[in-house]
């Protein structure tokens, strides 16, 4: 026997169907599964620190659309499947209701804790060129406005020889000095938009200056005596600031690339 054909306008689904739909669900859930072992890329570990959880969690489900698309539709077959006395209009008026028992579960803390500690470059920007080579001749560099500004930054809380074998072992032209460091990714969620003030750089990170475009630098053993603490706007100018960078995650050149460098200091920043 065919079904009788039903406008909108005529779909009235029984208190008893839908109870009974409901209870089906609950028995019989549709869930999205993962592999326990997934963690992030390098992109999306940045998007975290830009972006924050949530704007990656919206990310990774539009990447995930299609999928989740089609577990709704296995929803609703299993559900014709189920319930043959309703008709199709009917499947369709209950659609949103059905489709709060498909679980999606991103899995993103899970994923999170899955990604080993990741590389970072606290790097301190500025208005000047850098500091480069062609200066060597000139002892400490007494007349580059950067190092003086470094000199300050750093407030005497630095081993003044191993700063001067720094100066000493620059190779390239577009020098800027960083703070370097493993930390695990969980701490980075959203660092960038939680930066507004200040960072603390413990002394155990590695320090010294790096030129990220020429892919080159120095020794990176600047020994620092006690945590720094650096205004994230240091300068008068918008150039003079402190940014937190993924190492290896740029278009230029990576400390990583560059050195290969092992046994690199776990630290964890601390933003306000």
């Amino acid at each position: 026997m065919r079904k009788k054909v039903i406008s909108y306008e005529e779909v009235k689904v029984s208190e008893t169907t839908k109870k009974k739909c409901k209870e089906y669900l609950e028995n019989n859930p549709i869930t999205m599964y993962w592999d326990y072992r997934d963690k992030l890329s390098l992109e999306q570990i940045d998007k975290l620190m830009k972006d924050g959880f949530f704007d990656l969690q919206d990310e990774l489900y539009e990447l995930n659309s299609d999928y989740i698309y089609d577990l709704e539709c296995k929803l609703l077959q299993e559900m014709q499947e189920e319930f043959p006395e309703l008709a199709e209009i009917e499947l369709s008026d209950l659609r949103e209701e059905f489709m709060d028992y498909v679980s999606v579960d991103l899995n993103l803390k899970s994923m999170i804790k899955n990604t080993p500690d990741v590389r970072v470059r606290v790097v301190i920007n500025t208005n000047y060129d850098g500091v480069g080579y062609q200066y060597r001749g000139n002892g400490d560099f007494k007349g580059h406005g950067y190092i003086s500004d470094i000199k300050k930054l750093l407030r005497g809380k630095y081993d003044k020889q191993s700063f001067q074998q720094e100066l000493d072992n620059i190779m390239s032209s577009c020098n800027q000095f960083i703070f370097y460091f493993k930390t695990d990714v969980e701490s980075l969620n959203g660092i960038k938009e939680k930066f507004k003030n200040k960072i603390t750089i413990p002394k155990e990170a590695w320090a010294g200056f790096y030129d990220s475009f020429n892919g080159s630098g120095s020794v990176l053993e600047v020994k620092l005596l006690k945590d720094i603490t650096l205004k994230k706007q240091y300068g008068k100018t918008k150039y003079d600031t402190i940014d937190i960078v993924l190492d290896e995650c740029n278009k230029d050149y990576s400390v990583e690339k560059t050195y290969g460098l092992c046994n690199v200091p776990e630290i964890k920043l601390k933003v306000k």
